[in-house]
């Protein structure tokens, strides 16, 4: 049997199509909490007394416009206004931790449990209007940041006195309450300027390098000049002699140095002296 060479035979059928099928989460609600998510919808949502949703999301802005994305997500799940929302930065005392800020996940991934967190919050925000207005649950109708019935439409509500300060007690999970379906969006999708623009055209935005906080100090990490060395020995005298050195922090192989400037770190981190011992590239072939 002749063999047909891979030319001819895709000059003989004209092209070559390769596809390849990944499952498609219609609906966040389908998607499962990465293990470790923070489960309370206080630790994701704060409803202030004037009706303002603060998001703590566990994600920074980096210029993909994810604070003003994540603003529209929790606007449409509570039905109030997008320019009440406001999401704040990663905050290692005040937000969740979501890991790090990187490779187009911060809505993909992050956005879940937020979404999640505000379906529930609205449920609640529902039952406890119902309570206040003496009908059922289902009877109640939250828009523009208040909920009322249709049959009494002027006796309104703002969720800021629904909230009323006080901790939901609500976890988010395979029981909490639905999000809606995109059909239902009415903010998501659209266009709307970013609210982090401003500030970074007129110079105003804060990145990492410019952030100053009281008594802060600055910290480079010492490298091993060996994968898998391990630390026997450390002599701090000469980075000692380094401007604005604090110490150095050692936690098993594990080494920093701390100063009170980042170029007093660099210069630290390059006088130290440390000792290894073993250590070594490991194989190619061990890699695969």
């Amino acid at each position: 049997m002749s063999q047909l060479a891979r030319r001819r035979f895709l000059v003989a059928v004209g092209g070559l199509s390769v596809v390849f099928r990944f499952p498609i989460v219609a609906n966040a609600q389908d998607a499962a909490l990465a293990p470790g998510t923070e489960t309370s919808v206080d630790a994701w949502l704060r409803v202030g007394p004037d009706g303002r949703v603060t998001i703590k999301f566990g994600k920074v802005e980096l210029g993909t416009g994810i604070a003003t994305a994540i603003a529209q997500i929790v606007a449409d799940e509570l039905d109030v206004p997008v320019a009440n929302v406001h999401a704040t930065d990663a905050d290692t005392a005040d937000t969740p931790d979501q890991g790090v800020t990187a490779g187009s996940a911060s809505l993909s991934t992050g956005a879940i449990p937020v979404r999640k967190a505000a379906a529930e919050l609205r449920s609640l925000l529902v039952t406890r209007a119902a309570e206040i207005l003496g009908v059922d649950a289902s009877d109640v109708v939250i828009e523009d940041g208040r909920a009322f019935v249709p049959w009494t439409p002027s006796k309104k509500l703002s969720i800021g006195r629904i909230a009323a300060g006080k901790p939901t007690g609500r976890m988010i999970g395979p029981t909490s309450a639905a999000v809606k379906s995109p059909s239902k969006y009415w903010v998501v999708g659209t266009s709307l300027p970013r609210v982090d623009l401003a500030a970074k055209v007129y110079g105003r935005f804060s990145f990492m390098q410019d952030v100053r906080l009281p008594e802060m100090l600055h910290a480079r990490v010492v490298r091993p000049p060996r994968v898998g060395a391990s630390l026997i020995a450390v002599d701090d005298s000469a980075a000692a002699a380094v401007t604005g050195y604090e110490r150095f922090v050692r936690q098993g192989n594990f080494l920093a140095v701390v100063a009170h400037s980042e170029w007093g770190a660099i210069a630290a981190a390059d006088a130290l002296r440390a000792t290894w011992t073993g250590g070594g590239i490991r194989p190619a072939a061990d890699l695969a």
